[in-house]
C-alpha cells in the first residue's frame, strides 16, 4: 500500500514537471547607435576641467571656478568610434585641428554627433561659473554713493573697484532704458582687471550705445550686482588722428578716427553721431601761412567735403579741390567750446569742421580736427 502511494506521488511530480517546462527564446542584442560624446575636457586651465555628460538630456555641463582668468575655453572632445562631429550650421568639425574656442560665459553651444550609419544626436554645452563665496561689492569711481546717477559720454569709460577676486574680464552688463524698458546687453564690456587689495576694472561704454538714462546690472564670474544708474550723452568729437596720410590731392580719401588717448579719462569718449555735413576751413587774417595762389577771399570760408562713409568712430571723406601747397597749422586760439576737450580753434591754418543733427545736441561748426601739428600738404590735382 505504501509502495502504491509513493508511485502515485512520483507520477504526479513527473507530470507537473513536464508541464512546467518553458521554452527559452534567444533575441539578438540590439546595439546602441555610436553617436555619443564620450568625454569633454577643457585643457587651457591650470587643472583640466571635465564636462559632466548627461546622456538622457544630451547635455554637457561645465563647471568653471571663478578664479580662472580665461576668456575662452579650449576643449578636447572624444566621440564613439566612427562618429563625426558637426557644428550648429551643419558643417563637419575636423577634430585633427581641434575644436573652435568657446567664449567663457557664451550662450549655449550646440554639437551634433553623427554615427557611421547616419543617425545623429545633438548635445548642448552649458557653462556654470562656481562663484566666490562672498557677495559682489563694487564702487563706481566718481559716484558719491551707490544710487546717484552718473553722467557718462557714449564711448567713454567706467572705473570700477571691488572684490572681484579674479582678473577675468568675463563680465556682462545689462542696460535697461528707464524711459522704454528696453534692455541692452552690448552697451559695455570689461577692458581689463588689475589685482590689488581691491581689484580695479576698466569698462568701455560702446560707441554704438544710445543716449538716455539707464539702470545697470553687472554680472561677473557668477555674481550679480546693480551698479549706479547712468545718463549717457553724446560728446562733441575731437579727432586726434587722421589715419590715411598728411598729404592729399583733390579726390583722395581722408579718414578721421576717434581716438581714446587716456586709459581712464572718459573725456576722450566721443562719437560721430548724426553727422550731416563736413567741411574744411583755412583760418587767418592774411595769406602769410597759405600756399602761393590761395585766394584771399577763401580765407575763413567753408569748403564742403563729400562724406563717403561714416560710423560712430570713423568718417571717410573726399578731399576737396583747393590750391596745392603746405598749409601750416601752429596757431592756437583761446576759444574753448563747451562739452568738449581741446576744442580750441586755430588762429591760422587748415582745420576740419562738421554739422550735426539737432537731436544729438552737438550743434554746428564743430571742430573735428586741427589738421595736425605740422599742417596739411595739398598735392596737385591728379
Amino acid at each position: 500500500m505504501k509502495i502504491i502511494k509513493y508511485n502515485t506521488w512520483l507520477l504526479i511530480a513527473v507530470i507537473v514537471g513536464l508541464f512546467s517546462c518553458t521554452k527559452t527564446e534567444y533575441i539578438d542584442y540590439e546595439k546602441s547607435e555610436l553617436n555619443r560624446i564620450i568625454s569633454y575636457r577643457v585643457t587651457n586651465t591650470e587643472q583640466e576641467l571635465l564636462g559632466a555628460i548627461n546622456e538622457e538630456k544630451n547635455t554637457i555641463t561645465l563647471y568653471v571656478p571663478y578664479y580662472y582668468a580665461i576668456e575662452y575655453l579650449m576643449a578636447d572632445i572624444k566621440l564613439d568610434e566612427g562618429a563625426k562631429l558637426y557644428d550648429a550650421t551643419g558643417e563637419e568639425i575636423n577634430l585633427d585641428g581641434g575644436l573652435e574656442p568657446v567664449r567663457l560665459g557664451a550662450d549655449t553651444v550646440k554639437y551634433t554627433v553623427k554615427s557611421a550609419s547616419g543617425t545623429s544626436r545633438s548635445y548642448s554645452l552649458i557653462q556654470k561659473i562656481l562663484p566666490y563665496g562672498q557677495p559682489l561689492n563694487v564702487t563706481v569711481t566718481g559716484a558719491a554713493n551707490a544710487t546717484v546717477m552718473l553722467d557718462k559720454p557714449v564711448n567713454g569709460r567706467l572705473v570700477l573697484t571691488g572684490n572681484f577676486e579674479s582678473t577675468s574680464t568675463n563680465a556682462r552688463f545689462t542696460f535697461t532704458n528707464r524711459a522704454t524698458g528696453e534692455k541692452h546687453s552690448n552697451y559695455a564690456s570689461a577692458f581689463s582687471v588689475a589685482p590689488g587689495t581691491l581689484y580695479t576694472m576698466l569698462v568701455d561704454i560702446s560707441p554704438d550705445a544710445m543716449a538716455g538714462e539707464y539702470d545697470v546690472k553687472m554680472e561677473h564670474q557668477g555674481r550679480v550686482i546693480n551698479l549706479n544708474p547712468l545718463k549717457l550723452y553724446y560728446r562733441r568729437p575731437y579727432v586726434t588722428q587722421i589715419l590715411s596720410s598728411k598729404h592729399y590731392a583733390p579726390g583722395d580719401t581722408i579718414e578721421f578716427s576717434i581716438s581714446r588717448n587716456s586709459p581712464t579719462d572718459d573725456r576722450y569718449g566721443t562719437v560721430f553721431v548724426g553727422l550731416k555735413k563736413l567741411y574744411l576751413r583755412v583760418a587767418g587774417t592774411d595769406l602769410t601761412y597759405t600756399p602761393a595762389g590761395f585766394p584771399l577771399d577763401m580765407l575763413n570760408k567753408n569748403i564742403d567735403m563729400k562724406i563717403a562713409s561714416a560710423t560712430r568712430t570713423m568718417v571717410k571723406a573726399i578731399f576737396p579741390d583747393i590750391t596745392a601747397g603746405t598749409y601750416s597749422n601752429s596757431g592756437w586760439g583761446a576759444e574753448p567750446i563747451a562739452n568738449s576737450i581741446y576744442h580750441v580753434r586755430p588762429t591760422y591754418g587748415m582745420a576740419f569742421y562738421g554739422d550735426f543733427d539737432e537731436q544729438t545736441d552737438l550743434g554746428n561748426d564743430v571742430l573735428i580736427n586741427r589738421g595736425g601739428s605740422f599742417g596739411i600738404t595739398v598735392l596737385p590735382k591728379r
